[in-house]
């Protein structure tokens, strides 16, 4: 800055001076920054710039003059400071500096300290909020580069750069900060991780010497003496005494009074016995020839015992010994088999117990498939009801069974269809069939079901629910069994619709029964399907007991008609009566009040 001397009558030597003398003498100027101004008070002058234009000292003025000054900035950062000339600059500028040494810095942590606080000082948010508050302006952005560039990017100590170790610098500390913010996570996540895997690990330990203790102890093994037969609408009971006999049919002949020759297959298949406080049924049908379990498979029959229990399928208990062979024990299902009661004529069933049936085994068959199982051979006679009328998939157990042990021969790893029918023709055969899915059939039973097999057997069964037929029955006086299996196979035949199958309910079945395994729904999306199909679903129980109600409405309108037309019966007679007698004999006769008459 270059004053005039001659219009400079005294001289200040720092801030204080120069307030004193501004403060003493009037009508003269000085110059001091805005915030020393502004704290004692001193007022500020209105000054006009080149430009003609009167200009107040503010923060505003003050930026535009840096703004001008940059132009003309050199290496050593110093310009002119008065009146650059620029539209809204103030015409007195000054820049406060500080004085580094470039090159001969040895005191390296000072050289970096220093770059630190100038580059904090040129970015920092709270810098350029603390000089607003003391009335200092902050340098412009250009000004910021050309201070980084000349300066900080270019001072040295010990012959490196000052600005490459302070990065540096900063990068450990971000990462010393990055650990501190997840330190105290950390401090607490591990020692609960640790916690959750030594609980998980004693968990572990523990279900497998229970895993273990229940393979030592076989609790699917049940001892066919703690089995109490009973015959079947009675309580007379039956322990047997004997390992020796060879089935469970002969400890029932040994009771006086059984006949055996008169039960019939189904009686024998679900015979009724007490076990453990369970009525159980011992499948004498479907026997196996063991060689020996392996500690997996026996692992497998304790956790299906354990873990397979649901409603709507048949609970499965375990296995029991006669002799060399292993019977399947499963809960007993006292109302029988569900194609009996939908072949009896005598029994009523309207279309919402028809649902509900229905909808009973897609529950029962969509908690099989969720549990990884397929039943093989879905059909109304493989479905049971118990004392509650809840319906229950049977005979899901058996294809688990055949995969834990290990047979003598292969004659029990057949179909299904074969156990049931090995003694029978071939158009009993085919009947049975009717049941199994297309693409099973034409690989000749060699290919597993599958659970898109089972979604096939579900929609017949569906057929059959709703029309209380067996399945193509409308060919059985025109084509044998085995050429309807025949068209089944070639044509696509599938159980012709009737009027008494809700719309509904046909089109779930005609999805459902698809040639195509994999156009086929899943059985939880025919679950729903079901469910949207009929929104009031009820328990079978519910629906029977409306269809009570609805027979005992309907027998009520029946018998008050019989009594109308009784009425009209007996008074036709009487008239008759009346035309042939006297009118007072013609009434006794009728109330039954004359027994005889005497004779003349």
């Amino acid at each position: 800055m270059h004053w005039n001397d001659s219009v400079i009558s005294y001289y200040g030597r720092g801030v204080f001076d120069v307030l004193f003398l501004l403060s003493v003498f009037q009508y003269c100027i000085g110059y001091v920054s805005l915030n020393d101004a502004i704290s004692d008070g001193v007022a500020y002058a209105s000054i006009v710039n080149r430009n003609g234009e009167v200009v107040e000292a503010d923060m505003e003025s003050v930026h535009n003059a840096i703004e001008s000054s940059t132009e003309s900035m050199t290496s050593r950062l110093t310009a002119s400071l008065s009146d650059s000339g620029s539209s809204g600059s103030y015409p007195i500028l000054g820049y406060t500096y500080f004085i580094v040494r470039m090159f001969n810095n040895s005191k390296c942590d000072v050289a970096k300290e220093l770059v630190r606080f100038v580059m904090w000082f040129l970015s920092s948010p709270v810098a350029e909020r603390t000089c607003a508050e003391h009335g200092f302006a902050l340098v412009s952005e250009s000004v910021k580069q050309i201070i980084n560039s000349l300066v900080l990017e270019k001072m040295k100590c010990n012959g490196k750069l000052v600005y490459t170790l302070v990065r540096k610098d900063i990068e450990w500390e971000l990462a010393q900060e990055r650990y501190r913010v997840l330190e105290l996570p950390l401090k607490v996540a591990i020692p609960i991780v640790i916690t959750i895997f030594l609980v998980g690990g004693v968990v572990m330990i523990y279900l497998r010497i229970k895993a273990n203790r229940a393979l030592d102890c076989h609790d699917w093994n049940i001892a066919i003496e703690d089995v109490v037969f009973f015959e079947p609408g009675t309580m007379s009971f039956s322990r047997s005494r004997s390992r020796s006999q060879k089935s469970t049919m002969s400890l029932e002949s040994k009771r006086e009074g059984f006949h055996p020759e008169e039960a019939t297959m189904s009686d024998i298949i679900h015979w009724p016995a007490k076990w453990n406080n369970h009525t159980v049924s011992v499948k004498i049908q479907h026997p196996f020839k063991l060689r020996a379990i392996s500690s997996r498979s026996r692992r497998e029959l304790s956790s299906c015992i354990s873990n397979l229990v649901h409603e709507n399928i048949v609970r499965f208990f375990g296995l029991t010994t006669v002799g060399d062979e292993r019977y399947i024990v499963t809960e007993y299902c006292s109302k029988g088999v569900l194609q009996d009661i939908l072949h009896d004529d005598k029994l009523s069933l309207n279309t919402s117990l028809k649902f509900s049936i229905a909808a009973d085994i897609i529950s029962g068959l969509q908690f099989l498939h969720a549990n990884g199982l397929v039943h093989g051979h879905l059909t109304t006679e493989s479905c049971l009801l118990d004392t509650r009328w809840t319906v229950k998939i049977a005979d899901w157990e058996v294809g688990l069974v055949k995969g834990c042990v290990s047979l003598e021969t292969d004659k029990h790893m057949v179909s299904e269809v074969q156990l049931y029918n090995v003694h029978e023709d071939e158009n009993k055969q085919a009947l049975g069939n009717f049941f199994t899915a297309p693409e099973i059939i034409k690989s000749h039973f060699k290919d597993a079901a599958t659970k898109a097999s089972d979604v096939y057997s579900f929609a017949i069964c569906l057929h059959e629910i709703f029309t209380r037929d067996e399945p193509f029955s409308e060919h059985a006086e025109s084509i044998a069994p085995r050429e309807v299996l025949v068209l089944i196979l070639m044509n696509n035949l599938r159980p012709m619709p009737t009027e008494e199958i809700p719309s509904k309910v046909r089109q779930i079945m005609e999805i459902s029964w698809t040639d195509n395994p994999e156009s086929r729904p899943t059985a939880s999306q025919v679950a729903g399907m079901m469910k949207k199909a009929n929104p009031g679903k009820r328990s079978v129980m519910d629906s029977m007991m409306e269809t009570l109600e609805e027979y005992a409405v309907h027998l009520e309108k029946t018998i008050e008609e019989k009594a109308i037309e009784l009425e009209l019966v007996k008074q036709s007679a009487l008239h008759s009566k009346s035309s042939l007698l006297p009118n007072w004999l013609a009434e006794k006769i009728s109330n039954n009040e004359i027994g005889c008459l005497p004779l003349p």
